[in-house]
């Protein structure tokens, strides 16, 4: 070691002889140390059962082994290279809808039009105000001797006289 400055004469103590406790190591410092290397001194070693536990343990160990055993047994390189990938088949327009809703997602939230309503049930029955019979009517004729009668022609009403019976059902439902 390098000393910057010499010792001071102030400070300078006596040795003492007798090393100190941590100076040196002491051997089986604690009991249950000294009772397990007393175990493994008396146990027989066992190289197949280590050499197992440390291939259980050690992944690169393994993958090793594997590719080794691999190569002998002619599997293609490729099959082992990527053989934990696995292959999608996804339809082009499944990925852009993904990437759609990702992308909608992302956007601020926007004030939404409330969902249509379900179409409204049928109509009133209109022909609750009058009678079948009298849903056409005939223009007065007259009759003159000699001539054939007339052949009754059927006209429809007018689709006004529908929307006057709706309001009229409405007011006697009020």
């Amino acid at each position: 070691r390098f000393r910057l400055t010499p010792p001071s004469p102030v400070r300078s103590k006596p040795q003492p002889a007798v090393p100190q406790e941590l100076e040196m190591p002491v051997l089986q410092s604690s009991l249950a140390l000294g009772l397990e290397l007393r175990a493994t001194a008396g146990s027989h070693f066992d190289a197949a059962k280590a050499v197992e536990e440390q291939l259980r343990k050690s992944f690169q160990i393994r993958c090793g082994l594997e590719e080794s055993v691999s190569e002998g047994l002619n599997v293609p390189r490729s099959k082992r290279l990527f053989r934990d990938l696995v292959s999608l088949q996804v339809p082009e327009e499944q990925v852009l809808n993904a990437a759609l809703r990702e992308k909608l997602a992302l956007l601020p939230p926007q004030a939404r039009a409330p969902p249509p309503k379900a179409p409204p049930g049928p109509g009133p029955d209109m022909t609750i105000l009058c009678d079948p019979e009298t849903l056409f009517y005939e223009s007065p004729h007259l009759t003159l001797d000699g001539l054939s009668p007339l052949r009754l022609q059927l006209r429809p009403r007018p689709s006004e006289d529908t929307f006057l019976m709706h309001r009229t059902l409405r007011r006697w439902e009020a």
